[in-house]
Parts: structure tokens; C-alpha cells; sequence
């Protein structure tokens, strides 16, 4: 099911579940703990997503999983797959950017800096 590409209007399911995830992990990173494993490999699938939408939606949960300063262990068993992943989107942003004729990104929003951890 194609998301729609009108900002705000109904997003598709697994840019809903990555926006679901990344919220509760802000807010209650421990209703998490038990099932962290499965939420980071979705989390992996998605950022695969042929929807760039829902790819960045699910890249932004791992700068609010580093903002909560959560635990780095949990990460080790998915870390080569995240760095190939994360390596791969700056790519694709750079030359985004530099396809807008933007210099170094001035004007381009953010959408990582967005959300703001409110982690305890």
C-alpha cells in the first residue's frame, strides 16, 4: 500500500508503527526493555522501506534512542546492519541535498532535530 504524499494527511501503517515506537521509546523506554530485540529488527526492516517516508521516520528512532542515553549493549548484535544503514542514508541525503543546489545542507530541515528526548 502506497503512503499517501500529502504532509499530515493519513500516513501508511509502518510509518505509524515507526512513529509509535520512536514515541514510546521517549516516553517509556522500559515498556520496551523486554522486546528490545524485535522492536531494533523492525526498526532495521524499515529503514529499508521503499516508502523514503517511512525509512525516515524509522531512521529518526536511533537518534532518540542515542538522546534518551539508553544502554549501548542492546545495540552490538544489530550494530553492523545499523552502520551499513545509517552509511547508506547519508549518502542518499547528500546527494539529496546536493541535488537541491543547497550548499552544506543550510535550509534543508533536519527532521533528526525535531523531536526532543524527554527521557527521565
Amino acid at each position: 500500500m502506497p503512503c499517501s504524499p500529502v504532509p499530515h494527511a493519513h500516513r501508511c501503517p509502518a510509518q505509524e508503527v515507526c512513529l509509535g515506537i520512536t514515541q514510546l521509546l521517549q516516553a517509556r523506554p522500559d515498556v520496551l526493555e523486554a522486546q528490545l530485540g524485535t522492536y531494533l529488527a523492525y526498526i532495521l526492516h524499515a529503514m529499508q522501506h521503499s516508502d523514503s517516508a517511512v525509512a525516515l521516520e524509522a531512521a529518526e528512532f536511533w537518534a532518540v534512542y542515542l538522546e534518551c542515553q539508553l544502554p549501548a549493549e542492546p545495540l552490538l548484535p544489530v550494530l553492523p546492519q545499523l552502520v551499513q544503514l545509517l552509511l547508506t542514508f547519508m549518502v542518499r541525503r547528500r546527494v539529496g541535498v546536493e541535488g537541491l543546489g543547497v550548499k552544506g545542507g543550510t535550509g534543508v530541515p533536519d527532521m533528526l532535530r525535531r523531536r526532543r528526548c524527554v527521557c527521565a
